[in-house]
């Protein structure tokens, strides 16, 4: 989903969260309810990064984008916690298809995601480890990179560490990608890792208008 990798470069390197007056009005497709963060079609659902009674989430930034069945939402910077988690659910007609492609998938939207962010931190990626230990019960591959983005773009005076988590869940109805980017510092230590926030998504019809009573336990 190459538009989605675009919006990634508007929002990998994004600055930290104004503070002063009101947090501005948060406007969205989708829906959000019982800390959790609802498709506009309902198709599926996951936990939000930051729960909604927390000093964190009036300041988290949400982008969501649709196109051709693929859909794509982020979460972050927020107040203190500049992390930013990405999700993409790309619908799957042929589970079977799906399985097959499912390694080439994966590195096809690395290679996406990469690029704009390479380009945006000026700065390459460096590979750090790899796994495809399952997540939730399902196949997964996981990969971590680390970037020093220079001084001047992110902060003024000093290069910055970030880490990138990156996976890829065969979920058999769809593929789920995520790709999170937190900074070395002690604002993003203890928040949500990227193997949760996958472990979080749900796929099905949940309708929009429709809040579930019982959803699944967020993870700590």
């Amino acid at each position: 989903m190459q538009r989605a990798a675009a919006l990634v470069a508007a929002v990998a390197l994004a600055g930290c969260t104004t503070f002063g007056a009101e947090p501005p009005p948060r406007v969205l497709a989708g829906s959000i309810a019982n800390d959790r963060y609802i498709s506009r079609d309902g198709s599926f659902s996951v936990a939000l990064p930051h729960r909604q009674d927390s000093f964190e989430y009036p300041y988290m930034q949400v982008k969501e984008m649709a196109n051709e069945g693929d859909q794509y939402v982020s979460f972050g910077p927020a107040a203190y916690d500049q992390t930013i988690w990405r999700l993409e659910v790309a619908p799957a007609p042929d589970p079977e298809v799906l399985a097959s492609v499912f390694d080439t998938a994966f590195e096809a939207e690395i290679a996406n995601y990469r690029h704009q962010i390479e380009l945006a931190g000026r700065s390459p990626l460096q590979f750090e480890s790899e796994s495809d230990d399952a997540v939730a019960g399902h196949p997964s591959r996981q990969r971590t990179f680390t970037q020093v983005v220079p001084a001047g773009i992110l902060t003024g005076d000093q290069p910055t560490t970030l880490t990138h988590e990156v996976l890829a869940v065969d979920m058999h109805l769809a593929l789920v990608f995520v790709w999170v980017q937190r900074r070395e510092d002690a604002r993003s230590k203890g928040s949500l890792s990227a193997r949760d926030f996958a472990g979080s998504v749900s796929l099905g019809a949940v309708s929009p208008l429709e809040r579930p009573s019982a959803p699944p336990p967020r993870p700590q």
